[in-house]
């Protein structure tokens, strides 16, 4: 399983915010770089009816992989009101056939900085969608 690409998914607090999560990921020696960005929903939004996002944050993440086990680690740091924030997530990539490509499953906790980001830790579930060829790529390899 490989991490690199685009990552999108929920993430749920303890202390009840829900919101829409993305990852920019690129994999390289064991070592994750990439972006997030995170979007949080009113109570109550979230289903079918286009849920309005309200952005929240979007910053830089890094942390390394244990390909053997599937295991992820990674990192954020902001500042928040000149207050230093540090996030850390930990998970597993698994399989989500035939919802997605793969998954990944974690959780994350909020160490220095927790008041000033208004959350305490919790859950993330993100999918990998396989990538669609151009439809006249398509057309080209079935008529082969």
């Amino acid at each position: 399983m490989k991490l690199n690409g685009r990552w999108e998914g929920k993430l749920l607090d303890v202390s009840g915010p829900e919101a829409l999560l993305t990852l920019d990921l690129k994999e390289s020696d064991n070592k994750i770089s990439g972006d997030f960005t995170v979007s949080f929903l009113s109570p109550g939004e979230g289903g079918c009816c286009g849920p309005v996002k309200r952005m929240g944050q979007v910053g830089p993440v890094s942390g390394k992989i244990d390909a053997q086990k599937g295991r992820i680690q990674f990192d954020y740091e902001i500042t928040i009101n000149l207050e230093p924030v540090a996030v850390s997530f930990e998970g597993l990539l698994t399989d989500a056939d035939p919802h997605a490509s793969q998954a990944l499953i974690g959780c994350y906790s909020v160490g220095r900085g927790a008041g000033a980001l208004t959350l305490d830790g919790g859950a993330c579930v993100l999918w990998q969608f396989a990538q669609l060829k151009p439809l006249l790529k398509r057309k080209e390899e079935k008529n082969g």
